[in-house]
């Protein structure tokens, strides 16, 4: 018999596995050790297979010629593989993906994991009627869930319909966020011949109903936090290269803690091809921005929803949370008035009273230009909102998982209910560190198989740790980190987190680097900004007496990245501006917080997995308040903005040609010596170099450069980790 194909093994294989799943559920074993010990080392060998399929276009076109069920069993084992994260580069992942995209659209057919069965109580009447189709509340395992049954008419081309509502749910069943509705799965009994989604049932309701019972002494601030939640769900969508496409308050619901969830995000393909009347989707008209209504005033052959009209639609969101109306609703106009006026120009009035606060108004003009390239990110926003917004101190309650508010002046305190006691010298050179550790923690009960990756000063050591899935409920962690980890969790993913160890020594000892973190602490404690790596918890080490810091695991230095060039790794112009784009989020960030970083090099900025940058080893600042304590010792000499404007030009000099720029009298040697250097990238090395640039605007004006305007997308920053995962794999061969 001659051998088989990756693609006949991975046929096979899915077939055998089924049928041992099968009988071991029979015989009553499914839990037995030694079958899901063979289960999990089956499906490494699987994954390892799927990659050599994945990287073939002769095996993929196999794959996609298969139908039936072979063609649900191809499926099955890739979204199993994906399931446990076993295909370990960003690349692998998106090509796999993609291919049970095409799979799943060709033979009309989902992942079996994603079908549900046992959908119980649906109420006899929607609860809700969209514009994609009709929500039904209903029962599953004992908790309520809504229904969301798609509408079909005689007109509409029904498989094409239920194509495209596979192809959604592929899409939303990967997002997991806590400011997004998450998928439970795809119901097929409750409506005969029908595909219904199915998602927790939120009992608050809308984000506009859910205000209409807040009282008016917590409004504000109840919608100040509403709308950054908002901003976050959106920032995550757009992150993921996902447009919402019809972000209104009807779509945004609130969950059983109080957190705006987004729902309906891509749906609307849905709503466009089942709707029997407007083409732009009933009832949104007033959040549509002006390219969707007449597209060929903006040299638009159609018009297609984009980043920049979810944009428009969230500034009309944050009006109609303040108001509780749509916008345009004191004109009381129809929509073919209201597209007449936002295609001209006109925008909703600012309500009086001082309803709506500066800065959000600030925020909705900008998002309201009329030039779609002239509304900001979304990112952008998110940060001038963390600017603006209160305090953060917002935790989730290791209890009772309800939202509570830590004491202002101590975001990081926790319960001392069953402290550790350190007692003696220990507990006297940590004494002015422990309001910001977690004492109840012994951190060895659930950071585990660590691994050493880097030795640093002082006899700090950073290790690679695994979050135990047990008692992650005892941990008191900020919540957009409680966040991350619980997508892992839900992924089945391993959550891999970077531990630094710093030894605490006798009084009398060299404890700078415990002064270091000390310094980090007092100036970073309110901190919220994704360009800058933050602490997320302190513990002690009962075992060796040293303090444990976890953050979250980065990828790379960006000097490793620019070491690389000696291998033959280019940066384009776009990459290397939207690497310092986001080194420059973080210093205006830093500067609005009168906090002056401690050095900008290439060795203090980390790269994520998600093609994030984030600055680091922030220990250095001005003006700290000084206390009597062992850990004090006299700060150090502080730094200016043109010193870190000059700092920063090196670094993008050192992007562009793999060394530093040679300095003469102040600045840069000829930037004419380098033909490879455009002439925004020039002007963007005399800004950074020009004693005049540090003004009162900060680092706006750097921000504001042609040479940033013309950044990349964030995918292309994750992509290049992938890129230099490749060139190191070169020089080692």
């Amino acid at each position: 018999m001659g051998k088989l194909s990756t693609v006949s093994c991975l046929i096979y294989a899915s077939q055998y596995r089924n049928t041992l799943v099968q009988i071991s559920e029979d015989l009553n074993v499914p839990e037995h050790p030694k079958l899901k010990t063979a289960l999990a080392e089956d499906r490494i060998e699987l994954a390892g297979i799927l990659l050599d399929v994945l990287y073939s276009p002769a095996d993929e076109q196999l794959v996609l010629a298969q139908e039936g069920n072979v063609a649900q069993s191809l499926l099955d084992i890739i979204q199993d593989t994906l399931d446990h994260a076993l295909l370990h580069t960003s690349e692998s992942t998106s090509k796999a993906r993609r291919l049970i995209g095409k799979l799943a659209k060709k033979c009309d057919i989902l992942p079996s994991s994603l079908h549900i069965s046992g959908v119980t109580q649906r109420d006899e009447h929607p609860s809700f009627c969209g514009g994609f189709g009709d929500v039904f509340k209903a029962s599953y395992q004992g908790r309520p869930v809504a229904l969301k049954h798609m509408r079909m008419f005689l007109s509409t081309d029904q498989r094409d319909i239920r194509r495209k509502l596979c192809h959604e749910a592929l899409v939303w069943q990967r997002l997991r966020h806590l400011y997004i509705v998450p998928l439970i799965g795809i119901d097929t009994e409750s409506f005969p011949s029908s595909l219904c989604l199915v998602s927790p049932w939120m009992k608050n309701g809308t984000v506009i109903k859910y205000l209409s019972t807040v009282g008016k002494a917590n409004r504000q601030s109840t919608i100040n936090r509403l709308i950054c939640e908002i901003a976050q769900g959106l920032a995550f969508l757009h992150d993921q290269n996902i447009i919402h496409g019809d972000l209104r308050g009807s779509n945004i619901l609130v969950d059983d803690d109080g957190h705006a969830c987004l729902t309906d995000f891509g749906l609307t393909v849905l709503s466009d091809a089942t709707a029997t009347q407007t083409p732009n989707g009933a009832g949104s008209v007033p959040w549509m921005a002006p390219e969707m209504l007449h597209p060929t005033a903006f040299g638009l052959v159609n018009p297609a929803r984009t980043r920049a009209s979810d944009i428009y639609a969230f500034g009309c969101v944050c009006l109609e949370l303040f108001t509780g109306h749509p916008p345009f609703h004191e004109a009381i106009l129809c929509d073919a008035s209201v597209m007449l006026q936002v295609i001209e120009g006109v925008r909703p009035r600012r309500p009086a009273g001082g309803v709506l606060p500066d800065e959000v108004w600030n925020i909705v003009q900008k998002c309201w230009a009329h030039n779609f390239s002239n509304r900001p990110g979304i990112a952008d926003i998110v940060l001038e909102l963390a600017m603006h917004g209160p305090r953060p101190g917002t935790f989730i309650s290791a209890q009772d998982s309800v939202l509570t508010v830590a004491d202002e002046d101590d975001t990081w305190s926790v319960s001392s209910d069953a402290e550790q006691k350190y007692e003696g010298w220990v507990a006297s050179v940590i004494a002015p560190l422990k309001k910001y550790i977690d004492i109840r923690v012994n951190p060895r009960h659930h950071y585990l198989d660590l691994q050493e990756i880097a030795n640093g000063p002082g006899g700090t050591t950073l290790y690679v740790a695994r979050l135990a899935d047990a008692q992650r409920e005892a941990l008191t962690l900020p919540i957009e980190v409680r966040a991350r980890d619980q997508r892992d969790l839900l992924a089945q993913q391993p959550t891999l987190v970077a531990i630094k160890s710093v030894p605490i020594l006798p009084a009398g000892g060299s404890n700078l680097k415990l002064v270091e973190v000390l310094r980090e602490l007092r100036s970073m404690h309110d901190v919220q900004c994704e360009n800058i790596l933050k602490m997320e918890a302190l513990y002690v080490d009962p075992v060796e007496d040293t303090l444990w810091i976890r953050m979250e695991l980065m990828a790379r230095t960006l000097a490793s990245v620019i070491e690389l060039k000696t291998a033959g790794l280019a940066l384009s112009d776009r990459v290397i501006a939207a690497c310092t784009k986001d080194i420059l989020t973080a210093l205006e960030y830093l500067r609005v917080k009168d906090i002056t970083p401690r050095g900008i090099r290439a060795a203090n900025v980390l790269i994520n997995k998600h093609g994030v940058l984030k600055l680091t080893n922030l220990s250095t600042v001005d003006n700290l308040p000084a206390a009597p304590n062992i850990l004090e010792t006299p700060s150090p000499r502080t730094r200016g903005m043109a010193s870190d404007m000059k700092a920063l030009g090196v670094l993008v000099w050192e992007m562009a040609e793999g060394r530093p720029p040679i300095v003469r009298n102040g600045h840069p040697a000829p930037l004419a010596a380098s033909p490879s250097c455009k002439p925004a990238f020039q002007a963007f090395i005399r800004m950074c170099f020009d004693p005049t640039t540090d003004s009162p605007s900060g680092y706006c004006g750097l921000l504001g450069s042609a040479f940033i305007s013309e950044a990349c997308e964030r995918f292309s920053l994750a992509q290049l980790l992938v890129q230099c995962t490749a060139f190191e794999g070169r020089r080692r061969d």
